[in-house]
């Protein structure tokens, strides 16, 4: 795999995942019925520590499976 394809695989991962994990704060706001979506710069870190790993395992999944 050409390593252009496997930056634009990188980033169209990436918004996925960025994606996805804002519906999830999303949806867990509205079930508890939570006052604000702030969260605090420790946490915004470990955020984006677990965006990077998703990210990540998400683009070895796809190349892994590509034929």
């Amino acid at each position: 795999m050409e390593k252009k394809q496997v930056q634009e695989i990188r980033e169209l991962c990436r918004q996925h995942v960025e994606s996805q994990l804002d519906l999830h704060f999303c949806s867990i706001a509205e079930d508890f019925d939570v006052e604000s979506g702030d969260i605090t710069p420790e946490q915004a870190l470990r955020l984006d520590e677990i965006v990077d790993l998703l990210s990540e395992l998400s683009v070895e999944f796809v190349i892994q499976n590509t034929k």
